[in-house]
């Protein structure tokens, strides 16, 4: 599966790269956890996420993403988003600039959960998994965020900043619920 031109926002969203590992191909465990078999523990990889990922993308084909933005609009995209996060601004199919954060709450929420719908995923993982990400966007909650509120506060200790993240991480709770 490879990922359209939105997917630098998708990519955004859950702060990991927009070029998951293909399907049928070996996992020699660099690609990122959010699309590995088993994931991690803030909810990636899980069999609901990976759907959402692949329901972003469904679309008739005459409506397929590559058909309506340019490569070039595209790579701008990924670059801007890998660089700002959610507040990057992005090229859209309407030939508009929009917010990542817009983006992702006013039209790709949205159409993830048709996506899921259209994959028979279970309506109470929908509901949840959906509600991690608009929380996550909402609040402008990703690892990356909490890492450099992490920074900010306790200096650069990395060391101590890996052991938080792998402990909170190992709680089990989504990063958008975590203190620094």
């Amino acid at each position: 599966m490879t990922v359209p031109a939105h997917g630098a926002a998708f990519a955004a969203m859950v702060d990991v790269p927009a070029a998951p590992v293909a399907a049928g191909t070996r996992d020699d465990g660099n690609a990122p956890a959010f699309f590995r078999p088993g994931g991690d523990a803030q909810g990636g990889g899980t069999r609901p996420e990976r759907a959402l990922c692949q329901a972003v993308t469904l679309q008739p084909a005459e409506h397929a993403p590559e058909l309506r933005l340019p490569y070039a609009a595209a790579k701008q995209n990924f670059y801007e988003a890998a660089r700002l996060g959610l507040a990057a601004h992005v090229n859209w199919y309407d030939r508009e600039r929009w917010g990542v954060a817009r983006l992702v709450q006013r039209v790709l929420l949205d159409q993830a959960r048709k996506g899921l719908e259209v994959l028979r995923v279970d309506r109470d993982d929908i509901d949840r998994y959906l509600a991690v990400i608009e929380a996550r966007v909402a609040g402008g909650a990703t690892g990356a965020a909490w890492q450099r509120g992490f920074l900010d506060r306790y200096g650069r200790d990395l060391r101590a900043l890996t052991c938080v993240y792998r402990d909170l991480s190992a709680a089990g709770e989504p990063v958008h619920t975590w203190d620094v």
